[in-house]
């Protein structure tokens, strides 16, 4: 027999703890990429892979970055810290010099639509952080993956741009 314990959220919609309590746990970053193609490092080639393109990192490579999910059962609040990509631009002029470094970005209220996995922000917990290292705009979650979509300001071949990226962590508990 299975229990489920449900509640209502804002909008009146039935949510289900045990839902919020699968999505706790630790994730591992797999995938980032943009719509558009970029060029961050500045070989002349484009990408909308992400990995492709920040060939300089500081501190701990893409691969390591990871997310955890945290359900607050008591304050019926879901918190998810991230880490993203901050460039760190050494040249803004030939020759292009960049390196990229881990931040976090920390919501400490997030909703997600248990029927169709979208995630909603509602509070952060950084948002002095936000305007620097980017704003979490919404995303998905479902089977284990956690698909989630942040403006960023990154230094590209045409200098300065806001560019919508996709970040996608799989969960990793052991």
């Amino acid at each position: 027999m299975l229990l489920f314990s449900c509640d209502k959220n804002d909008d009146g919609r039935a949510v289900s703890n045990e839902y919020l309590f699968y999505m706790e746990g630790r994730y591992v970053l797999k995938e980032m990429y943009s719509e558009e193609p970029l060029d961050l490092n500045f070989d002349n080639i484009y990408n909308t892979d992400l990995f492709e393109e920040m060939d300089c990192q500081v501190v701990y490579p893409l691969q390591l970055y990871d997310a955890s999910v945290e359900y607050h059962e008591s304050s019926d609040r879901l918190e998810i810290i991230f880490d993203v990509s901050n460039s760190q631009v050494y040249s803004e002029s030939e020759p292009y010099q960049q390196c990229f470094v881990n931040q976090s970005l920390y919501y400490s209220k997030i909703l997600v639509d248990e029927s169709t996995g979208d995630v909603s922000v509602i509070t952060s917990g950084t948002p002095e952080r936000e305007e620097e290292f980017g704003y979490l705009t919404g995303g998905h979650y479902n089977e284990r993956k956690l698909h989630l979509n942040v403006d960023k300001i990154l230094f590209t071949s045409e200098g300065w741009q806001t560019i919508p990226i996709h970040i996608v962590y799989e969960w990793n508990n052991p």
